[in-house]
């Protein structure tokens, strides 16, 4: 029908964390690569702030899947499976948090 179909793609181009990074608390920045927010901005202890703390949706998530499964009796599955949850996101946080 000679219709035809656009396609756009936009490639991410991610900084070296040395180029504009602040000192922080803990030390110079060891991770190789900026995740999309440059560092020690908003604090001085907390590298990328808001990155860090978009995790606590998946802390307060663990915690709820935790406490529910418990309360429930839905087993020990559901549990492991909100730990897991829990874990990454403080872990997640920790990484974010320290870079």
């Amino acid at each position: 029908d000679g219709s035809q179909v656009s396609h756009t793609v936009t490639l991410t181009r991610f900084e070296s964390s040395t180029q504009h990074d602040l000192m922080g608390y803990w030390g110079p920045p060891t991770a190789g690569i900026d995740w999309c927010e440059r560092n020690h901005v908003v604090s001085h202890y907390i590298a990328e702030f808001y990155n860090t703390l978009s995790n606590i949706g998946l802390v307060a998530a663990g915690a709820y899947a935790i406490w529910q499964s418990a309360r429930e009796g839905y087993g020990l599955r559901f549990i492991v499976a909100g730990g897991a949850v829990l874990l990454i996101g403080f872990g997640s946080a920790a990484y974010h948090g320290t870079l």
